[in-house]
């Protein structure tokens, strides 16, 4: 695939996105107090697919680095999922999560453009953060590890 048919996928799914998070809108808002209603879950995708469309765009027009091919990034990426799923059960999800995301950044960042404070804090945040809206605010548990979470 080339990099011009690439970016017209990405424009074409953030286009859909657009118009999802637009429809999503306009669901009746009828929910009780606490509730976030039946528009919350709609809206949150759409925006979240947009978001990764977006990025996808300007990830296009950047220049490739001299790093990995893509097939063997996504062997990489691969390798390191089935590592996350055999490494759940044993350390549960917020540090599973947090290994593999840590990895992948390195993994996929040959240059070093990222720095570790922020390799760290993503790495380690946005497993918490999912933990949290999980168990705290939908009441679904997530395996736990050796820290109880």
């Amino acid at each position: 695939m080339t990099r011009s048919s690439r970016l017209a996928v990405a424009a074409f799914i953030a286009a859909f996105a657009l118009l999802a998070l637009l429809l999503a809108g306009q669901i009746p808002s009828r929910h009780v107090k606490g509730d976030p209603g039946p528009q919350a879950l709609p809206i949150a995708v759409a925006a979240l697919v947009l978001i990764g469309a977006v990025a996808a765009m300007i990830g296009e027009t950047r220049p490739r680095s001299s790093g990995a091919e893509p097939w063997q990034q996504a062997l990489g990426i691969g390798a390191g999922t089935v590592a996350f799923l055999l490494l759940l059960p044993v350390l549960g999800f917020v540090i599973s999560a947090a290994l593999f995301l840590i990895g992948a950044s390195l993994y996929l960042d040959s240059r070093r453009r990222i720095g570790p404070a922020t390799r760290l804090l993503t790495g380690v945040g946005f497993p918490l953060a999912l933990w949290w809206i999980f168990s705290r605010l939908l009441d679904v548990s997530l395996p736990r590890g050796l820290m109880g979470f």
